[in-house]
This record gives C-alpha cells, sequence and structure tokens, in this order.
C-alpha cells in the first residue's frame, strides 16, 4: 500500500541509518554501526494559523520555514531513527521548481489512535532550515 499523499511529495530526506545492535570500534567503544543512507520521499506544507493546536516557534531563526506533513516512500521511519532530530533535506521551491538544500529540524508526534498512519505514512512535523 502507498500513501495517497505520494503524487504530491515535494521534499526528499536524506538519513544516516544506523543499525540496532552495538559493535565495538577500533578504539573499543561501542557504537551503533551506520547501514547508509536512506531517501524519504515527504509532502509537506505551511500549518495552518487558524489551527486551534498551532503554536508559534518563538525563538527560532527568523528564515526558518515552519512545515507539517506526512512521510508518503516510505511511510514509517525505521526504529533506528529517533526523533526529535536534524536532517538533511531537499525541498521543491513550489514557484520556481528549483531544489532547495537545507535542514529540517523534525519534532516527535505519537501516532493516530485510530491507525489512520496506515493510510496517511507517519505525521512529520518541525521546520526548514535553508542551508
Amino acid at each position: 500500500m502507498s500513501s495517497p499523499f505520494l503524487p504530491y511529495h515535494n521534499a526528499t530526506l536524506s538519513i544516516e541509518v544506523k543499525g540496532t545492535d552495538l559493535v565495538e570500534d577500533e578504539l573499543g567503544n561501542w557504537i551503533l554501526p551506520s547501514l547508509g543512507t536512506q531517501e524519504f520521499k515527504v509532502f509537506l506544507k505551511s500549518p495552518s494559523k487558524d489551527d486551534y493546536n498551532y503554536i508559534s516557534r518563538q525563538g527560532v531563526d527568523q528564515g526558518a520555514v515552519e512545515l507539517e506533513g506526512y512521510l508518503v516512500e516510505p511511510m514509517f521511519f525505521p526504529d533506528s531513527i529517533r526523533l526529535p532530530g536534524k536532517f538533511s533535506c531537499v525541498m521543491k521551491n513550489a514557484s520556481t521548481g528549483a531544489d532547495v538544500s537545507g535542514v529540517l529540524h523534525l519534532e516527535y508526534l505519537p501516532g493516530s489512535a485510530v491507525g489512520a498512519d496506515a493510510i496517511t505514512g507517519q505525521p512529520v512535523k518541525g521546520y526548514f532550515l535553508v542551508k
């Protein structure tokens, strides 16, 4: 099954995915091994200021763009990706179609109590800073 938002994805997250089993490095430290970089397609939009759940991001960089949306491919982050976090992101500029690189700061959002995430994909919310 795929997300109904897949045709509208407008951002790609590049995230270094870590393994779940600890391994010992050459210095004797226990670390999570890198499994490489995985790309995630995301549908993002600006939140409605009329939403009663809207909270202004006082103190966030003035150039930040607040966004919310859904993961569309794959529809969920693997267990090894922990939120909140900062992730490299390439977004499509809606007016010009050009790619814009930056950092997406994501918050933790709980899943739907009624299981809607299985249809829409994992909800994401945060802000985007242009590099």
